[in-house]
Formats: structure tokens, C-alpha cells, sequence
């Protein structure tokens, strides 16, 4: 079948033009993965439960309440029978051709007794009581008299109430006061009345004295069907569900909304993440207000600045640990470049390579010590009496040069045992570099002091000489890593800060 040229060039276009269902699969994931979505989702799925396992508590409250309502009426309209029958006097009866004189009707020719003795009377009774009575919506009065209906108010019963049908035929045979409740889904009436409440009011011939005899002459009989009312009861909840759902739909909406205002500093969180990289760590979060969010800005500031400090510190460390080694290294070179056969010469390059490989192993174990300092096992705490522990140093130390070593203790300061909690061994090192260091700047005439003084609850360890010094201009560097200052001549060594 030969198709038109438009129709070959639309279906073209069509397979080359690209699925639009992908972008918004895309948008649809990226907007079902952010967090307010996922947080008025949440919330939303919980209310729904709640709502879902409330309608049907709300239901059968409102029921119960309907129920509680009818009950009340009925029981009014029994006490108003039984008020009628106490303040109403007896009538006689109408004469007959005074009755058609007056045109009245049939019902209002009988006359009644309060407390009748005769069917008649008990029909002038009913009929005297239910001219004056209009009942609510969908409650019937129905008279019954020696077992057979006799008359209803309103008149026009409802089909599972007129005469012939099993349920007036049930309510006909009740001969004692009695009050209760009829399943819908038991009988056929369920259609028209739905669920039916009923209250029975046995009257009994009286007897002279107007006291009630043993037998029954008939009944008021009251009847309520629930269909109607409930259904009333049901449209008005749905009606209120309706508008609750139509309000949620739209607090939803706005609450998205707001909540993107509220999580703005979490975007801008995840944006400066992203610009974070190894050379630019300068990124920081503005903070503003109080909160979860302002305390989560804070902290993510500070960690940018320590982790900023820490990679200028290791750039510097890599920075002076490669100037440091340049050195040595170029002096082997040189030396081995220039190095000729003759035995003494060999000797002396060989003393001075091995002097330089000492230097650069020590600074190499140092880099090891640095890297390991930052470590939280690198400090291992341990309680030592500290007058003993520097009496022990002191004679350590006197090996490395002939100089005047004097001890500064000062017990007192400290208390009884002068006991202390450190590292030892790191204490040990550190001190012992610094003595290290004061007996190369010092000659055998100087003294070389070590001592403590108490500061609050530290103790600060020092170590004092008579040399030449540290130069004022040096002493701002002097724990700079790496930091040299002008030495002896003669003098090796790593210049450490």
C-alpha cells in the first residue's frame, strides 16, 4: 500500500525524534529522591493510615450518636403518652346524628378514657393522642388494638411496615413494654427502614379505679428506621472528607514550598561539597540564625577549616622535607661524579656519603615520627613520679657532652610523691632533642639546666644554657618546621622547628 509523501515524512521525524518519557522518568526520580518530597510523602501516607483507620471509628460514633438521639425522642414520645393519658379527662361519645350534625370525624365521635376499659375507648384514646402528635422524619406512631392495627401517624407507612408484612405482624404480638433494636440484613425491610429501633408501650384495661388491669387492650407502638438518617449522616462526613482532602491537598502543596525554603541551606551545603576540591578548600557556608541547620553550617566550617589547615600542612611538610633532602642528596652526587681512584680520597668521600646518609636518615625517621603524631595511639598515658624520672634523664644526657648539667625540682610546687600523668618515652625524646640542641650551640665551660614550674594544673618542662642564644629575628620562626637558624661552623644536622 503506497502511502502519501506527508505521511512517510511524519513517520521519520517520529523515529528519529528521542523518547520523551526518559527526561521525565529522570525528573520524576530526582524529584521523588529529594527530601522534602520524601518527608511530605511520609507524612502524607501517615495521615492517610490515620484517616483510613479513623472514618471508621468516626462512622460508627456518628451512628451510635443517631441512635442515642432516636432513643431519647422515642422515649419522650412514651412520656407524652403517658403525661396525655394523666392530665386528659374522660370524654363521652358524640351521639350519632349529633356527630353528622357537626360534621365531624368518625375517630372524634368515639369517646376515651385515660385508662379505657373497652377497645373503643382505647381507639378514642389513640385517636385523641395521635391528632396532636407529628412525629420526626422517619419515626412512625402505629396504634395497635386487640392484636389488629388500627391506625398510624403519619398515615402512608413505608412498605416494610403496612399491614400484611412479617415485621407489623412481629411488633402485633408483643403483649408487655419493651424497647429494642432490629437488624437490617435479618429482614426484608432493610431496603426501605434500614436498621430499626422500636419502642413498645402496652396499655391494659382499667379498672374502676383507674388503676390498669392484667389484660391488654393494645398498644402505642413507635418505630424509627435508621436508613434515612444515616445516610444523611454518611453524606455529611463525606462532605467533610471531601473538603479535608481538598485542604490536606493544598497544606501539602504549600508545605513543599516551605520546605524548600527550609532545606535551602542543605542544597547550598551539597553545592559547596561539590566546589570542595584538593587545591581550593576556601569554601565556606554563610550561618544564619539558630538551629539544627545554623549548628550543621558551623560544624561544616570548622571541618573545612581543619581540613584546610591540614593540607597546608602537609604541603608545607612535603614542601620542607624535599628542600631538606635536596640537600644531601646533591652532595652525594656531587662527590660521587667527582670521586677518583685514590684510596685516601675514596675514604674521605666514603666518611662523608655515610655522615650525609645518617642525615637523611635521621630526617626521614623524623617524617615518620611527624606522620605518626597525628595518630590518636601515638601518646600512651601512664602516671610517674617526676623528681626520679628527671634524676634518670639527667644522667642520661651527660653523655652527650662535657658541659655543666644542673637539675632545677622544686617539690614543693608539686605536693607529696610530686606525681605527674604523661607519655614518658615522648617527654623522653623531646627533651632529650632539646638538650640535643643546646649542647651543640654550648662549649664545655656552659651550663645546660633542666627544670619544671607548675602552671595551674600543667607542669612545664624547660631546659635552659649559657651558649650563644637563638638570634631575636630567629626566635619568631623557632617552631616553624624544618626552621634552621645560624649555627656553629662545622655544625650538621636537620634544622627542626
Amino acid at each position: 500500500m503506497a502511502f502519501p509523501a506527508w505521511h512517510r515524512r511524519l513517520r521519520r521525524n517520529a523515529a528519529s525524534a528521542p523518547d520523551s518519557r526518559i527526561p521525565l522518568l529522570g525528573l520524576a526520580t530526582q524529584w521523588l529522591g529529594e527530601a522534602r518530597t520524601r518527608i511530605l510523602l511520609g507524612y502524607f501516607l501517615l495521615l492517610a493510615g490515620l484517616c483510613l483507620a479513623a472514618f471508621p471509628l468516626m462512622r460508627y460514633r456518628i451512628f451510635a450518636e443517631v441512635d442515642r438521639r432516636v432513643r431519647e425522642d422515642m422515649a419522650e414520645e412514651i412520656e407524652a403518652f403517658e403525661t396525655f393519658r394523666a392530665e386528659t379527662t374522660p370524654r363521652p361519645p358524640v351521639l350519632a346524628a349529633e356527630a353528622e350534625a357537626r360534621v365531624l370525624e368518625p375517630s372524634r365521635a368515639l369517646g376515651f378514657n385515660p385508662n379505657p376499659q373497652t377497645p373503643q375507648e382505647l381507639k378514642g384514646l389513640m385517636d385523641a393522642f395521635l391528632e396532636k402528635k407529628i412525629p420526626e422524619d422517619d419515626t412512625f406512631l402505629i396504634a395497635i388494638v386487640e392484636g389488629q392495627f388500627y391506625q398510624s401517624s403519619p398515615r402512608a407507612l413505608p412498605p416494610g411496615l403496612r399491614l400484611g408484612q412479617p415485621l407489623l405482624a412481629r411488633f402485633k404480638r408483643i403483649d408487655q413494654d419493651q424497647m429494642g433494636e432490629l437488624d437490617a440484613s435479618k429482614g426484608s425491610w432493610g431496603k426501605d427502614l434500614g436498621d430499626i429501633l422500636y419502642h413498645v408501650a402496652v396499655v391494659k384495661a382499667g379498672d374502676a379505679t383507674g388503676q390498669g388491669g392484667e389484660r391488654p387492650l393494645g398498644s402505642l407502638l413507635i418505630v424509627h428506621g435508621t436508613r434515612g438518617e444515616r445516610q444523611e449522616a454518611l453524606e455529611s462526613l463525606r462532605q467533610a472528607v471531601e473538603v479535608l482532602l481538598l485542604l490536606t491537598t493544598v497544606s501539602l502543596g504549600l508545605g513543599w514550598l516551605l520546605s524548600g525554603r527550609l532545606l535551602a541551606p542543605l542544597r547550598t551545603l551539597v553545592k559547596t561539597a561539590q566546589q570542595v576540591s584538593e587545591s581550593d578548600l576556601s569554601q565556606r557556608l554563610p550561618v544564619r540564625g539558630s538551629g539544627e541547620l545554623a549548628n550543621l553550617a558551623q560544624t561544616f566550617n570548622e571541618m573545612m577549616g581543619r581540613l584546610d589547615l591540614a593540607f597546608q600542612n602537609q604541603r608545607q611538610l612535603l614542601n620542607d622535607a624535599g628542600h631538606e633532602l635536596r640537600t644531601p642528596i646533591t652532595i652525594i652526587r656531587g662527590h660521587l661524579e667527582l670521586m677518583e681512584t685514590d684510596p685516601q680520597e675514596v675514604e674521605e668521600t666514603r666518611t662523608l656519603l655515610l655522615d650525609e646518609l645518617d642525615r637523611m636518615a635521621r630526617l626521614v625517621n623524623e617524617l615518620i615520627l611527624l606522620a605518626r603524631c597525628e595518630r590518636p595511639d601515638f601518646l600512651h598515658w601512664e602516671t610517674f613520679e617526676l623528681s626520679t624520672w628527671l634524676k634518670e634523664l639527667l644522667v642520661k644526657v651527660q653523655a652527650l657532652g662535657d658541659r655543666r648539667w644542673q637539675l632545677n625540682l622544686d617539690d614543693r610546687a608539686l605536693g607529696d610523691g610530686s606525681k605527674v600523668r604523661g607519655d614518658r618515652q615522648r617527654l623522653t625524646e623531646a627533651l632529650l632533642n632539646l638538650m640535643d640542641n643546646a649542647v651543640r650551640h654550648t662549649e664545655s665551660d656552659d651550663s645546660i639546666t633542666l627544670g619544671y614550674r607548675l602552671d595551674k594544673q600543667q607542669v612545664r618542662l624547660w631546659v635552659s644554657d649559657t651558649g650563644e642564644g637563638i638570634a631575636p629575628a630567629d626566635q619568631v620562626r623557632v617552631f616553624e618546621r624544618f626552621c634552621r637558624g645560624a649555627t656553629s661552623a662545622g655544625q650538621k644536622g636537620p634544622a627542626w622547628g
